[in-house]
């Protein structure tokens, strides 16, 4: 091989950039007026690990034998939205219009007996929001989102509107300020809940979702988010940025499902407590000079426990059963912008 020939190739390969320069440091900066197609892929497959179950009448243990069930979930949601940024401030969008282009889910549960009957379900999932444009406001003050369909669009129930934001640009996985290839920053838990969420309560449901529908739950398990997301600046290569993430976290949440009277010798009481496990790591590919998300990847395990408590008074003798359910599986989020 004739080293004359490779030569000038060299000068035709940009080098890679170990640093970014202070006019196009790693922000959001697109202009009024741009529109963004975004598509939010959540890909999420669980397996029953373990069943434990517990029963006390009047403080006093019974021996109870687990039963032997399998069962799997796997579950595919998919959003896409198309935004139009129509004012922004200081790197944050303050008003844009979002068309919901695709909103659907699909679920399938497969449950096995210890008589080795098996029950499929599949489900799918939709949203009446699906083509439907709403125009999202920023109110400085209150710090909140207000929406309201667009001028031209045909309407629908406000409720669907009541909890929607516009958190789907990705920047609360950017740092602060300049920074350097091999640099790293820790990122706020909330950048994993708009990631899972993108602009929030999108009522996705398929109709088991709508029968189980537990708000408080999920306010809980939102809010008590918690553990360590990290990232780092891995290189900046032909404008765009590659930021490597990790992610550890885990919350839980419990409620108070009422008491029941069943009759005149018997009341039931009931509550329930979900925990989740996140152990998950990818990328997210930035475009330097657009200063908008490109891509981002984030997979790996998933752990879930649901523990439901049933206390009972019947005829005068205490009864409590408690059921666990562990499940393990993998997670998997995408996001493409363009």
């Amino acid at each position: 091989m004739k080293l004359l020939l490779l030569a000038p190739l060299a000068f035709l390969v940009s080098a890679p950039r170990t640093a970014l320069e202070a006019d196009d440091a790693l922000s959001f900066k697109v202009e009024a007026g741009t529109k963004l197609s975004k598509t939010f892929v959540t890909e999420l497959a669980l397996e029953l690990e373990e069943i434990t179950i517990a029963l006390t009448v009047d403080g006093e243990d019974q021996e109870l034998e687990s039963p032997e069930v399998e069962m799997s979930i796997a579950e595919t949601e998919t959003v896409t939205f198309t935004d139009e940024y129509l004012a922004l401030e200081d790197g944050r969008a303050t008003k844009l219009r979002r068309r919901f282009d695709d909103l659907s889910e699909t679920s399938a549960r497969t449950m096995t007996d210890e008589e080795g009957e098996s029950d499929d379900t599949t489900e799918e999932g939709e949203s009446e929001l699906e083509g439907h444009t709403v125009d999202l406001t920023w109110d400085a003050e209150d710090e909140t989102w207000s929406a309201a369909f667009a001028e031209g669009d045909e309407g629908g129930d406000d409720e669907l509107l009541a909890e929607l934001e516009h958190h789907a640009d990705l920047i609360d996985f950017l740092p602060d300020g300049e920074v350097a290839v091999g640099a790293e920053w820790t990122v706020p838990a909330a950048a994993f809940l708009h990631l899972s969420n993108p602009s929030g309560e999108l009522h996705l449901d398929t109709p088991s979702d709508k029968e189980e529908d537990d708000d408080d739950l999920q306010d809980q398990l939102d809010e008590n988010m918690a553990g360590e997301i990290t990232a780092k600046l891995v290189s900046v290569e032909d404008g765009l940025a590659t930021i490597e993430l990790t992610l550890e976290l885990t919350t839980s949440g419990e409620v108070d499902e009422g008491a029941q009277e069943v009759d005149e010798t018997m009341s039931v009481e009931r509550s329930r407590k979900v925990e989740l496990e996140f152990d998950l790591e990818g990328s997210l590919v930035w475009h330097v000079e657009e200063g908008r998300p490109v891509s981002l990847v984030l997979e790996g395990e998933l752990g879930f426990e649901s523990t439901q408590k049933q206390s009972s008074d019947q005829g005068g003798t205490a009864v409590v059963f408690i059921q666990t359910q562990r499940f393990a599986g993998t997670l998997k989020l995408t996001a493409e912008i363009e």
